[in-house]
């Protein structure tokens, strides 16, 4: 019971830090582009 729960426990863990990496990710992409635009203007 414990092991099994621990396993739903980091599945679940993984899941949300895998959204959290996709979305820092695509605010570091923004972030680029919005660095970028002044630079070459």
């Amino acid at each position: 019971m414990f092991y099994g729960t621990n396993v739903l426990f980091f599945s679940s863990l993984i899941k949300i830090f895998g959204r959290e990496c996709r979305s820092w990710r695509r605010i570091a992409v923004l972030l680029r582009r919005l660095d970028a635009v002044p630079r070459s203007a």
